[in-house]
């Protein structure tokens, strides 16, 4: 849908990044794992998908699009005691990817479609004898449903907060699992597509046998 004659992105990526680990079986923290990756993405065009509905996306070129961006990854585990740990991990993005194609027209430097300049992620695991609990949550900042930037085409922003209760167990010669999920656990009906509400609360179980 869309352009018939789709054309292949064609890009050149500058990329400049660290990591950090560090690792220890005797203090409180027993391991620390950061990096962080720079870029900037010159996209000649540049292959965007906007929803017509929920069921059919248009695919669209854009002349040229100019991607400045950073992500960033924080994990770290502590040993709380004898079989417990805590383990947690954060996630940043930001990505600033504007429409560099015609500087006259009035979306010149407008933020592409449904491409938000921050995102994230956050979860807190801890893992025990008996059952492992987690909490997760994933945020995105405001988008725009179309390439002009205006506030009838813009997306509010959302934070997805859930959580889960899981466990590992071997039973007659066979590894299991059982996982139980809460999702969405403030039921909120954020728009990832416009238009068109996600469900709110919601649970999931889930078996998984590995033969």
């Amino acid at each position: 849908w869309g352009s018939r004659d789709l054309n292949p992105e064609v890009a050149r990526q500058y990329n400049v990044g660290l990591t950090y680990t560090h690792t220890s079986s005797r203090s409180l923290l027993e391991n620390l794992s950061f990096s962080a990756d720079g870029y900037y993405n010159y996209v000649k065009d540049k292959i965007v998908a906007m929803p017509y509905n929920m069921f059919f996306w248009t695919m669209v070129n854009l002349g040229r699009v100019d991607i400045w961006g950073l992500d960033a990854t924080l994990d770290m585990a502590f040993r709380l005691a004898s079989r417990h740990r805590l383990l947690t991990t954060l996630s940043y993005t930001y990505q600033k990817a504007v429409d560099k194609t015609d500087p006259s027209s009035v979306y010149y430097e407008d933020q592409i479609p449904y491409t938000p300049e921050h995102s994230g992620a956050f979860s807190l695991a801890w893992e025990n004898p008996y059952v492992n609990v987690v909490f997760h949550a994933t945020g995105v900042d405001k988008r725009y449903a179309s390439v002009q930037n205006t506030k009838t085409n813009e997306l509010n922003g959302y934070i997805e907060c859930g959580v889960a209760l899981y466990r590992t167990f071997r039973w007659k010669l066979v590894d299991c699992s059982l996982r139980l999920d809460a999702q969405n656990i403030g039921n909120k009906q954020y728009s990832i597509v416009k238009n068109y509400p996600m469900p709110g609360r919601s649970y999931k179980i889930t078996l998984g046998i590995n033969l």
